[in-house]
């Protein structure tokens, strides 16, 4: 059984909220322009997704276009990027914008993620972009999104996150898994510190270990080979649609890396409110992450 460590730092202020409107508009942009691709040539819908007058280009919302390989075949903002590969870039806060989307189109077809980008409606300020992406066929994809205000997380805080991560590594390597899931769940233990603690699951993004989740919310049951706290897999979405089973595991096959989620921050009396996390795989059998509120 796998099992994966996580936590996060949040960021200030009220979570990022999109409406059912906005979110509905957002998915029906995106699906015209790959029916639009799938009845035009390749080449005539990327010419026509690239052209900043053209009708897939209405304030915010536009469409970009990758292969599975990461390189951009379509942008109308940015026309020189186009024929670049840009599947390790990162935006501010160390999130792989583009390698979250092509896992997300590869892996499930389409779905929701989030990313920092400029907002060419708003003079290209940087944003939280909430995005809708969708796999065209086996060669490329495209998504667009809408935009929220900045989150950007300092380079020291960053650097926090995977240094508690790390250290959580060690101790489950020292002390073994049984013992580290029990300290990891214990809301008083030594790897909660503030709003940063450990979060662990298995491959199958099944919870291990959390020193906040109890209760009628959350259904646990004892492991026969342990004293492991196991709970069914959750497949909960958030508020504005994102799908965390399908993020986390896209991340667990990377073995690390940072992604948003917006969650009950327990420091704040549980208020919604955006988290980056930063997850690292410690072996076939281990996963582990932290992060902060933005």
């Amino acid at each position: 059984e796998g099992l994966w460590l996580s936590s996060g730092t949040y960021l200030p202020g009220p979570a990022p909220i999109f409406s059912n409107e906005t979110r509905n508009d957002l998915v029906s942009f995106v699906e015209n322009a790959k029916a639009f691709a799938l009845n035009h040539t390749k080449e005539e819908a990327l010419k026509t997704f690239s052209d900043p007058n053209g009708k897939f280009v209405n304030g915010e919302l536009y469409i970009s276009a990758y292969d599975f390989n990461g390189t951009r075949l379509a942008h109308p903002y940015l026309p020189e990027t186009i024929g670049q590969n840009e599947l390790d870039d990162t935006d501010p806060n160390g999130v792989t914008d583009v390698r979250d989307r092509r896992d997300m189109a590869a892996n499930y077809g389409s779905g929701f993620i989030y990313y920092l980008w400029p907002n060419p409606a708003r003079s290209n300020t940087l944003e939280l972009k909430l995005a809708y992406i969708t796999k065209v066929n086996d060669e490329w994809f495209l998504g667009s999104g809408v935009y929220n205000d900045p989150y950007i997380l300092k380079p020291e805080d960053k650097k926090e996150l995977v240094s508690f991560v790390n250290e959580a590594k060690d101790f489950v390597l020292e002390d073994g898994k049984d013992k580290a899931l029990q300290v990891f769940s214990d809301p008083k233990g030594k790897f909660v510190r503030g709003e940063l603690y450990i979060v662990a699951v298995d491959a199958n993004n099944t919870y291990l270990a959390h020193p906040y989740i109890h209760g009628d919310r959350y259904t646990y049951a004892t492991d026969a080979n342990s004293t492991n706290l196991v709970r069914t897999k959750w497949g909960s979405r958030d508020i504005n649609g994102i799908d965390y089973n399908d993020i986390y595991i896209n991340l667990m096959r990377r073995g690390s890396g940072f992604i948003y989620t917006v969650v009950p921050n327990p420091a704040h009396s549980n208020v919604l409110e955006l988290k980056l996390n930063y997850g690292l795989k410690v072996d076939d059998n281990l996963w582990m992450s932290t992060g902060r509120f933005l």
